[in-house]
């Protein structure tokens, strides 16, 4: 056997090489086909150049140029087939690609899509918000939102399934026998579950206090709004009176269902104004004007109410007793109204 890399002569069994000490051994393939060579010819032994020994030298055999070929018996040719290569470079390269393709491929690993996991929770919980928002906002008022909480639902569903999606593209692609992992999902769970809480609580704490602010800004404006309507009624009808007792019986009769509503509108605007002057102090010179407005208006319809019962009881006496009652009971009445002005 010769070897491959150094062409030193070598018995058939040797696994190493005399020589040069590399691996000699012929693959099961290769040494099937030269033995049978061997059965069917001879092997003409090699020229081999031998150089003088040295007492101090191994035995060393050199090759000579002329690579080892082998003569096959019928034809008596030499058939030119070379039995190893001529250098490391031309060595065979089946044992390295049986190598190579006997290693392990890893496959590619896919990261989990934690990324489109929270756009999506973030958009859920932001449709999700927006719903309870325009929920307890209209609760505040003592009304309803349809449109505003139809959509948040549709929105919130949309994006809810395709969160759901993902989160099993997550759980599919994370090992569950890996312990970073198990954390991982245990981390995001709760921290999706805190999110969609201070979502929802959040939007329902803002809705309820803008739902409450608007409902007394509206509640405030339709009473100052009444209380302008009442004044303007009442004080028509009073310059329409004329100067007899009749007229002023007849025209405070009417006026008594206006009266009633006036003082009760004016007792709503004394507790909205309070409450605006403390939500609202830059503008406390503003608000303390107009409360004084509404103390002296508050004044007025008390008199007015009882104008409205002196009048009553002058429709129940005669004409001779009437201007008595007129002098000692209305006209005090009347005088203590204008010096509110």
């Amino acid at each position: 056997m010769f070897c491959n890399y150094c062409r030193a002569l070598n018995p058939e069994d040797a696994i190493y090489c005399s020589n040069c000490g590399r691996t000699v051994q012929i693959r099961q393939g290769e040494q099937s086909t030269a033995k049978q060579k061997q059965t069917e010819g001879t092997l003409q032994p090699p020229q081999v150049a031998h150089r003088k020994r040295d007492p101090d030298d191994s035995p060393r055999e050199e090759l000579s140029s002329t690579p080892p070929r082998f003569l096959h018996a019928a034809s008596g040719s030499a058939s030119a087939v070379a039995i190893a290569p001529a250098t490391e470079d031309d060595a065979p390269t089946d044992i390295v690609n049986a190598e190579v393709s006997e290693r392990p491929t890893k496959g590619k690993v896919t990261a989990a899509p934690y990324a489109h996991f929270a756009l999506q929770l973030f958009a859920s919980c932001f449709s999700g918000a927006v719903g309870v928002f325009a929920g307890f906002e209209a609760l505040a008022r003592d009304t309803t939102a349809p449109a505003a909480i139809a959509l948040s639902i549709v929105f919130t569903s949309v994006f809810a399934w395709s969160g759901r999606r993902t989160w099993r593209r997550i759980t599919a692609t994370e090992a569950k026998t890996d312990p970073k992992a198990r954390r991982r999902i245990r981390n995001t769970i709760i921290a999706s579950v805190v999110l969609v809480l201070l979502y929802l609580g959040v939007a329902a704490l803002i809705g309820s206090v803008i739902g409450q602010n608007r409902a007394e800004s509206i509640q405030f404006n339709t009473d100052v709004m009444r209380q302008k309507e009442l004044a303007r009624r009442i004080t028509e009808a009073r310059n329409s009176v004329t100067a007899n007792i009749p007229s002023y019986v007849d025209t405070y009769t009417s006026l008594e269902s206006d009266v009633t509503d006036y003082a009760a509108t004016l007792s709503r605007l004394r507790a909205e104004v309070g409450t605006y002057d403390s939500k609202f102090p830059t503008q406390r010179q503003d608000t303390q004007r107009y409360r004084a407005v509404i103390e002296t208006e508050i004044r007025r319809s008390e008199l007015l109410a009882k104008q409205i019962a002196v009048a009553k009881r002058l429709a129940l006496l005669d004409e001779s007793s009437r201007w008595a009652t007129w002098k000692s009971e209305m006209v005090p009445l009347l005088n203590a109204e204008d010096g509110l002005k």
